[in-house]
């Protein structure tokens, strides 16, 4: 299939830092082609963010921060 191999040579050639939160288990898989059933194939592209990022952004949420939660897990 041509149109699944189209991203899966070169895109790791060019690597860049960022500044952006990073997930292991998807830079592992990103750009791959994922087989699923008979014919298709699935390919993530991207991802926003991680744990951290979703734990960042409900501190942000309340805007001046929390008073009593302290802990990432109580958000």
């Amino acid at each position: 299939m041509a149109q699944e191999n189209d991203l899966d040579h070169g895109l790791r050639d060019n690597l860049e830092a960022t500044y952006r939160a990073v997930s292991t288990g998807m830079e592992q898989i990103l750009h791959k082609s994922i087989p699923v059933l008979d014919h298709g194939f699935i390919r993530v592209v991207d991802y926003m963010g991680n744990d951290a990022a979703v734990v960042r952004a409900a501190r942000v949420s309340y805007g001046r921060g929390t008073k009593k939660v302290s802990e990432d897990r109580g958000l």
